[in-house]
């Protein structure tokens, strides 16, 4: 039993159920052998005996029939009948002969052999008798054939069968022996089988116990010390046998309550430790938000003065953003003036364009009426020379010459006062482009005083966004510094709520017996935390911020 106790709890249970595994594979392995006796003994049965008993009958049978159909043919002496009857004597024959080639093929005692060897001899007697009888009636011989049936024939299918009788008679001894060897084996497959069974159960009953006894054991010993624990009884010894998990667990157990009792004793002493440290914390804290007090008052006078000096900064930069508005507005008016001549300058480079195109048009029509001159002048000539059949002619020429003269002066005059326009244009356009240039710089200079503006104004708005941080870290400083105030008086008061929570967790922790003494420390004066006074802090809070001077001069400040 004790050698149990050093395997492992995963090794017990493997060799229980192995040994469980072992025993039942016994039981299967005992059956399974009786069941392979037990199936020979019918297999030999089923597939020797009765089919070779089943051969033979079926040879006595064929031999029957033959011995049928000889009578028949004899009695009839028809010539059909007797070519019907040799046909079927012929497959008769050969039927039997395969019968009997399956039947020696069986036989395996000599026994069996001298029955068999029997069954040819008088097999080979009954077939020559038959044979004489066949050929009578072929011969025609009816009455000499029916002699021979009565007779010779008669005689040897008596001894024939008697030793076809004879085989099938040892078939059904052998078959009965066979059974009554499978009823034997079954009996013994049946008690192998319920003893082995019986093993099994008792060896399985067996190693369950003890595996269980080395299993529950250590378990209640478990239980028993978490009971003592439980119980605050950390004196509780834990005896740990073997080397297994459960040995592992008890001796875990021990170290535990090894170290709860340390961790106990320790917790005791801290105990007085902090009981100690928490009056002197209270003392401190005492002081200290007196102190605390004073430093919210100053700092309440503080955020008051940056709350002028935010005020005045304040006005300055929304006077800036006011001048850099006005500012925009007239970069914006000087940008749409400039815009403006640009387009008038584009109008007139586009007359300008205009005029050079009607001076090119007139310029052909200078051209064309030129032409015509010349055209009308050679006409007259032509007319001239025709005589008195070209009068018209020339009176026509006459009139056209005259049209292309009054129209080359005239488009002289046109040309003439285009180029003048086209002048006067021209100076326009230099006017135009020279007001241009100076809206260009009249909106640069607008747009530099506009870029100072918004400098000036941006610089006033950082200077006010500074102060207003500056504002917002001294408000912080005094909310936190009000903050800390009540923080110290919650410290002296977390400072006495701790040396109560001291004394407690001092009667928690003697509930545990460890075996050992703690010396107790002495009493503790707690001093007592006074109320603070805010009568100078509300004071500050009522007064406000200051009112700002109808000036705003802060440069006393």
């Amino acid at each position: 039993m004790n050698k149990l106790h050093h395997l492992k709890v995963g090794t017990r249970l493997t060799v229980g159920f192995g040994v469980l595994v072992a025993m039942l594979v016994l039981v299967a392995a005992i059956n399974l052998f009786n069941m392979r006796g037990l199936n020979n003994e019918i297999t030999l049965i089923t597939d020797d005996r009765m089919v070779k008993a089943a051969e033979v009958s079926k040879a006595k049978d064929s031999a029957s029939q033959t011995v049928l159909r000889l009578q028949r043919a004899a009695i009839t002496g028809r010539p059909d009948d007797i070519e019907a009857m040799k046909a079927g004597v012929i497959e008769a024959s050969r039927s039997t002969s395969q019968r009997l080639e399956r039947v020696q093929r069986l036989i395996s005692s000599s026994r069996g052999q001298e029955l068999f060897n029997a069954v040819v001899e008088a097999r080979g007697r009954n077939t020559a008798a038959r044979n004489v009888a066949v050929d009578m009636l072929t011969a025609g011989n009816v009455d000499d054939a029916r002699a021979q049936i009565a007779g010779p024939l008669a005689t040897a299918q008596s001894q024939y069968f008697a030793a076809l009788d004879a085989l099938v008679s040892y078939q059904f001894e052998l078959a009965d022996e066979s059974a009554k060897e499978a009823h034997a084996a079954y009996g013994r497959a049946f008690v192998l089988s319920i003893g082995a069974t019986i093993a099994a159960v008792f060896m399985a009953i067996a190693a369950m116990l003890v595996i269980t006894r080395s299993v529950t054991k250590p378990v209640k010993d478990a239980l028993d010390a978490m009971t003592a624990l439980e119980q605050g009884d950390l004196t509780h010894r834990v005896e740990a046998v073997g080397r297994d998990e459960l040995a592992d667990l008890m001796r875990a157990i021990q170290a535990a309550f090894a170290r709860l009792s340390a961790l106990a004793n320790g917790i005791k002493e801290s105990v007085d430790v902090i009981r100690t440290a928490s009056g002197e914390i209270a003392a401190g804290s005492t002081d200290l938000s007196s102190r605390t007090e004073q430093q919210a008052a100053s700092l309440e006078e503080t955020a008051a003065s940056m709350e002028e000096l935010t005020a005045t900064v304040k006005q300055n930069c929304e006077n800036a953003m006011q001048a850099s508005g006005l500012a925009d507005n007239a970069n914006v008016v000087a940008n749409e003036g400039s815009a403006i001549i640009g387009q008038v300058i584009q109008t007139m480079d586009a007359i300008e364009q205009s005029s050079g195109k009607i001076a090119e048009i007139i310029g052909m029509i200078e051209g064309i009426a030129f032409q015509t001159n010349i055209l009308a002048l050679n006409a007259a000539v032509e007319a001239a020379r025709a005589g008195e059949q070209g009068r018209g002619f020339a009176v026509v020429a006459s009139e056209v010459r005259s049209l292309a003269q009054r129209s080359s002066a005239a488009a002289k005059e046109i040309k003439d006062l285009i180029e003048t326009s086209g002048g006067r244009v021209e100076a326009g356009t230099e006017l135009v482009a020279k007001a241009g240039e100076t809206m260009q710089r009249v909106g640069t200079a607008i747009q530099r005083v506009t870029d100072i503006m918004g400098e000036i104004a941006s610089a006033s708005n950082e200077q006010t966004r500074g102060i207003e941080q500056v504002n917002q870290a001294i408000s912080q400083m005094d909310e936190v510094t009000q903050q800390n105030a009540a923080l110290v008086e919650e410290a002296a008061a977390a400072a006495g709520s701790m040396e109560d929570q001291a004394k407690q967790l001092s009667a928690a922790v003697a509930v545990f017996r460890t075996g050992e003494t703690v010396a107790a420390a002495g009493p503790v004066t707690r001093p007592l935390v006074r109320e603070r006074a805010r009568a100078a802090v509300g004071a500050v809070k009522a007064s406000g911020a200051p009112v700002l001077s109808g000036n705003g001069d802060w440069s006393t400040f």
